[in-house]
């Protein structure tokens, strides 16, 4: 039986919680030096600046929600992989097929209709 990959996508969406929650803590920075900026008295010498942080704030923000669909996705993954073997199956084998995390087809051959397939080995 082929290792299940479900641990790997649990790993993945911990990084993508980590990297939401970082996102969060840049923008709010960022955000405070926009402000502390605008307060002072060189606001007007670096407006192109703080308007160029904004318009990357927004960017970010953008990304970071695509990231969060992406991630409450991941997670209903994990959970039918968590409850059903045959979709943890199922789902490892296509992280296999796609070379996701750096998995690759079984070494070992195939057989289908009295045909031999090899896999390429490793290096």
């Amino acid at each position: 039986m082929e290792k299940d990959l479900t641990f790997m996508l649990i790993e993945t969406a911990d990084e993508m919680e980590r990297t939401l929650s970082h996102i969060d803590k840049v923008t709010t920075e960022q955000n405070e030096l926009i402000e502390l900026v605008n307060e002072s008295d060189k606001a007007k010498k670096f407006e192109s600046f703080t308007h160029s942080l904004k318009n990357d704030i927004d960017n970010t923000l953008n990304q970071r929600a695509q990231l969060e669909e992406r991630h409450a996705m991941l997670r209903d993954v994990i959970k039918e992989c968590q409850s059903n073997a045959h979709v943890a199956s199922v789902v490892s084998t296509l992280c296999r097929a796609f070379g996701i995390f750096g998995t690759n087809m079984p070494e070992e051959p195939a057989e289908e209709d009295d045909k031999v397939i090899k896999f390429p080995k490793k290096d």
